[in-house]
């Protein structure tokens, strides 16, 4: 009877651990300036959850993140397409 607990509990957590990976999401982008000008190596960041990455030499850029509040959709210093 205890083994059958513990087995069942695992599973338990395994289904929640496994819930929390799949809740994460992508976004895509591309980041330019005012004139359309591309921003190669621009730093992009999810607020609140301390990620950040760069640009590539397009202006492409790919992040996961968990939480729809900490997407910044627009910035005064530069304009970002994502998808």
């Amino acid at each position: 009877m205890k083994h059958k607990f513990l087995s069942d509990f695992l599973i338990l957590i395994l289904l929640f651990l496994g819930t929390a990976v799949f809740s994460q999401q992508v976004l895509k982008g591309k980041v330019v300036d005012e004139t359309g000008a591309l921003l190669p190596e621009a730093s992009v960041r999810v607020l609140k959850e301390n990620k950040w990455t760069t640009t590539d030499f397009d202006g492409n850029f790919k992040i996961e993140y968990k939480d729809e509040k900490s997407i910044i959709r627009k910035s005064e210093l530069f304009k970002c397409n994502y998808r």
